[in-house]
Formats: C-alpha cells, sequence, structure tokens
C-alpha cells in the first residue's frame, strides 16, 4: 500500500511554508514509500531543526550528488511540489495517512516474514515462533504510540469528558471507587492507563490493602445492556490478581 500523492501534498505544504512542520507529529522518513521522499524529509527535518529555511533552492544542492533527485527532475520537481501544494493547515492529515500507510506496509511485512519463519525454520518449535511473531508484533505497537504536545482545543475536550463523568456518578468520581473514600476524593478513584504503586516497608499491609480494593471494585460491579448487545460497565469492574 501507498500514497504517494499524499507524500507530494504533505512535502509541498511544508517548502511552501516551514510553520506546517511544527504541527507534524510522529512522521519520520521510513514512513515515506518514495525513498527520495524520506531523504527530503530528512533534510527539512535538519534544516528547520536548526532554524534554518526550508526552501527548494537552498536545498537542491544537498542533492546534487542523488541520482533519483536528477531522475525525478531535480529542482524543477521541488518547485511543482510546491505549485501543487495544498493549504498548509491539511499538513497533519497527509501525516496521519502516510503513517498510517506505512503501518499497514510492516503489517504486511510481518504477516510474510512469520509465514515464510512458520514454512522454513524447522529448528524453531511452534512456540518459540509464535513468540518471535508476537514481539515483531509489540514493536509495531510501540512505534505507532504518538507523543508530543496536545492542542488546547483537544485537551479542553477530553477534560470535560472526564467532568461529565463525574457529574454522572454517585460521589462525582470520574474513575472507578476503591471503597475508601478519602482516597478516592484524592485520585478521583481508578482510571484507565493508570500505574499506581503502592510502597511501604515488609509486614505493613500492602497486600491487604490491594486485594481489598480489588475486592471492593468486583463485588459492586454492575452493567447494562446496550442497544447493541454490548456490556457497559456502571459501577465496580472486573478484576484481575497477580500474585
Amino acid at each position: 500500500p501507498a500514497n504517494v500523492e499524499a507524500e507530494h501534498a504533505l512535502l509541498g505544504c511544508v517548502l511552501y511554508d516551514n510553520d506546517a512542520f511544527h504541527r507534524i507529529e510522529g512522521l519520520d522518513a521510513s514512513h515515506f514509500y518514495e525513498p527520495f521522499h524520506g531523504l527530503l524529509w530528512t533534510e527539512i527535518c535538519r534544516r528547520i531543526g536548526r532554524g534554518v529555511l526550508a526552501d527548494p533552492i537552498l536545498m537542491a544542492e544537498a542533492f546534487n550528488s542523488v541520482p533519483a533527485f536528477h531522475e525525478l527532475g531535480g529542482l524543477s520537481y521541488l518547485a511543482d511540489l510546491i505549485d501543487s501544494a495544498p493549504p498548509a493547515t491539511s499538513a497533519p492529515s497527509y501525516a496521519a495517512e502516510i503513517i498510517d500507510i506505512a503501518l499497514r506496509r510492516e503489517v504486511i511485512r510481518v504477516g510474510t516474514e512469520a509465514i515464510e519463519r512458520a514454512k522454513i525454520d524447522h529448528d524453531a518449535t511452534g512456540r518459540e515462533i509464535v513468540d518471535a511473531v508476537e514481539a515483531d508484533i509489540f514493536s509495531l505497537g510501540e512505534t505507532t504510540v504518538q507523543k508530543g504536545f496536545q492542542t488546547a482545543s483537544a485537551y479542553i475536550g477530553g477534560a470535560l469528558q472526564i467532568v461529565g463523568q463525574a457529574f454522572e456518578r454517585d460521589g462525582g468520581m470520574s474513575g472507578i471507587a476503591t471503597g475508601l473514600i478519602d482516597l478516592d476524593r484524592k485520585i478521583g478513584g481508578l482510571h484507565p492507563s493508570d500505574l499506581l504503586i503502592l510502597a511501604a516497608r515488609p509486614s505493613m499491609g500492602k497486600t491487604s490493602l490491594a486485594c481489598n480494593i480489588a475486592f471492593d471494585v468486583a463485588r459492586n460491579y454492575a452493567w447494562e445492556q446496550q442497544p447493541d448487545g454490548s456490556k457497559k460497565t456502571v459501577r465496580g469492574g472486573g478484576v484481575a490478581l497477580f500474585s
């Protein structure tokens, strides 16, 4: 899978208006299908990172020794990217499309390699092959995590959603109640993606406290049937305990 037109549009946006570069997150040279586009993006990142203008005329010299640059048309190719560039505000959308398609290519690669490994690697056990494939897929998941700053509008939307959830629940919490009123008032209950560290000296009751919280959450578990047949948790939750 590839969308070279999206790559053209993205590069044109940034070359036309370097400020568009700062609205793009998570994109690197490996995401581009056309190899020269990856080289061009690397040079754009290098120049803007140094506070230097990323301009086709100024950048052309960096690619004089690159055959692909001349095969594509040289300086006129870079000029065409700018001439056909869409509005700079659309750059993040094109970047997201390029990243998504690159991920699809990686999924195909991992799947193909898994099939070939299962066919020809007779020294490995089936379990070892599964573990290797799982590691490859996990690696894909790590590389697609988007990090960076969040716009105020996006953050406010999420904050308002949390406030709404708290308003609708007894006790004014957005998360799941631990059963300890004072603790819930401070942390707002338990939330998805939370990693809570319970630390104390030996024999101070860490395990007992954790088990009591887990038991209270499980005991209060309740759900409602949704129109699509799924279950929506309205109180408490399912608990898994590993010791």
